[in-house]
């Protein structure tokens, strides 16, 4: 316990002594920490949409005029045995209108003037979780396609290639912004900590001659980095906090709801620790680098 005091004292000590730069590094720290928490928050509200998104992906098969219900029965039945396929829906031609309607709202008056129902009656297809990938869900279309009885398949393939092409170039994205920030943090925290060692030479001097061993004299400064990473975790959060304030009160929730996703939400209690815990870490691992390199020329 008495060594824990010692040790924090004398971290206490060091962020005083040298204030303007670590005031310098833990603002440059912070701004690594608030991109990357605003790309983590964005992505993972689009990421919650796609999946949204990714569940409502169905197939309609549009069946060709005056096909008799038990004709409609085996086509069900055959399509329900095609792999892949969750659930099948008949939506007749009355329904179809209907739906038309009810969508359109005030708007349908113009189909009051209809000598006859254009609609055509079709199938809504569900899929298999497994099966919501852009080459699965072709597949399935091409069988249904296939059958007796199907006028025409639609399941908006170019909107679902491009939409999965988009997450995966989000993703990739993400992932090379990630490590660019956290090479970036290590490396201020690295030159803080140097620096700050550099200016305690004559003292680590004298304590070696004492007796010190290197990680007697390495823990300050480990705690160092570690309070440094925190710091910049918390300040980086906040002001993520703020971005997601300014945004989600100019976000039209009902288009989002509309879109098939949930409200524009922050980071959960664990994700927020986590991402602290994340910049602590990268705190402590610029300290070890750092320190590594300077005992050694020392």
């Amino acid at each position: 316990m008495d060594r824990l005091t010692y040790f924090l004292r004398r971290t206490t000590r060091q962020l005083r002594g040298a204030s303007a730069l670590s005031t310098l590094s833990l603002l440059t720290c912070s701004v690594s920490m608030t991109i990357f928490a605003v790309y983590a928050l964005l992505f993972g509200n689009v990421r919650d949409l796609t999946q949204a998104w990714n569940r409502r992906i169905e197939v309609h098969a549009f069946l060709v005029d005056r096909l008799g219900h038990p004709e409609v029965q085996e086509l069900t039945h055959r399509v329900e045995a095609l792999p892949g396929v969750r659930e099948v829906r008949y939506i007749s031609k009355d329904e179809a209108l209907r739906d038309v309607r009810r969508t359109l709202g005030d708007s349908a008056d113009f189909l009051e003037g209809l000598d006859s129902n254009p609609f055509p009656a079709s199938l809504e297809i569900s899929l298999e979780p497994r099966y919501r990938h852009p080459d699965h869900i072709r597949e399935i279309a091409e069988n249904v396609r296939s059958l007796p009885g199907v006028e025409d398949v639609e399941y908006g393939e170019a909107w679902v290639r491009k939409f999965a092409s988009i997450l995966s170039i989000v993703r990739v994205g993400g992932y090379l912004l990630g490590f660019a920030l956290f090479v970036g943090v290590v490396f201020i925290v690295s030159n803080t900590i140097r620096l700050s060692f550099l200016a305690r030479q004559e003292e680590v001097n004298v304590m070696r001659l004492v007796g010190a061993t290197n990680t007697f004299i390495k823990v300050p400064f480990y705690i160092e980095g570690i309070l440094m990473g925190a710091a910049s975790g918390v300040l980086g959060l906040a002001l993520a906090y703020a971005f997601y304030l300014a945004v989600s009160q100019r976000i039209d929730v009902s288009l989002f709801l509309l879109l098939g996703g949930e409200r524009f939400h922050f980071f959960s209690t664990a994700e927020s620790l986590g991402l602290i815990a994340l910049a602590s870490a990268l705190g402590l691992l610029g300290s070890v680098f750092s320190l590594t390199r300077a005992l050694r020329q020392t």
